[in-house]
């Protein structure tokens, strides 16, 4: 079926390989950060006041307003702070690290 390939030489099918392999990650890697994708825009587009979460630099808060493309945060008593809405890593669920949060 393939008796062209069997006359090339041995460094020719080692770049055909390699191509094909590179092919299948890039593919693979699409898809994947598509997935990943389409789950943070599904949990940006949940956010809502009165949710606790956890921003990219490591920040603990509950969320005030959402507007389009920032948030305000509560983060201590009396302060609040104007963040990029996408800089929400993501919704905090976990009553042990609420309570942590929370007492600090």
């Amino acid at each position: 079926m393939l008796t062209w390939l069997g006359s090339l030489p041995d460094w020719i099918k080692f770049i055909l390989i390699l191509g094909v392999f590179f092919v299948a990650y890039v593919i693979y890697s699409t898809i994947h950060y598509n997935q990943i994708k389409k789950q943070i825009l599904n949990m940006q587009n949940e956010l809502a006041p009165g949710d606790f979460i956890l921003t990219q630099s490591g920040l603990y808060g509950t969320l005030i307003s959402v507007g389009e493309k920032t948030a305000r945060l509560k983060i201590a008593e009396h302060m609040e702070i104007v963040i990029d809405r996408f800089s929400i890593k993501e919704r905090v669920v976990d009553d042990e690290v609420k309570e942590e949060a929370a007492a600090v």
